[in-house]
């Protein structure tokens, strides 16, 4: 496997989330490479997000300087840090997941990404269940 990331900039949603699975799976240690240039192009926002989820990249700091407070929000989110009040308050898609990690640890909230569609838990989507599955 490649460690730069610079093609999968181009190719956010199920590509890169498979790509994280596949690295967090194997455990790689070293996060991959990439031009942080490719943050700032269409839909590199949302490839970062996901594969901070993974632990499959590092981020600049200065990077999330130039973010608006919602766009840190979901960043803080998906690198699993909780916070101790809720910063946005309005209700919007970002302000109620970040509120889900209230009073929740890293840790946590790591185990629920990992387990979360296990072979024995319900998906909560019962109009597809059968008797025979």
């Amino acid at each position: 496997m490649t460690q730069s990331l610079d093609p999968i900039f181009q190719m956010p949603g199920k590509v890169t989330a498979m790509l994280g699975a596949i690295w967090s799976g194997f455990d790689q240690g070293k996060p991959f490479s990439y031009n942080s240039h490719l943050l700032k192009e269409k839909g590199g926002f949302d490839t970062a997000c996901l594969l901070s989820i993974y632990n499959a990249i590092e981020l600049p700091d200065q990077w999330a300087d130039t973010l608006e407070e919602s766009e840190k929000e979901l960043l803080r989110f998906c690198t699993f840090s909780t916070p101790s009040y809720r910063a946005l308050n309005d209700h919007m898609y970002v302000d109620e997941i970040r509120t889900l990690q209230l009073n929740k640890s890293s840790e946590e909230m790591q185990a629920l990404l990992t387990s979360r569609f296990n072979d024995y838990e319900n998906v909560g989507m019962e109009a597809l269940e059968t008797e025979y599955a």
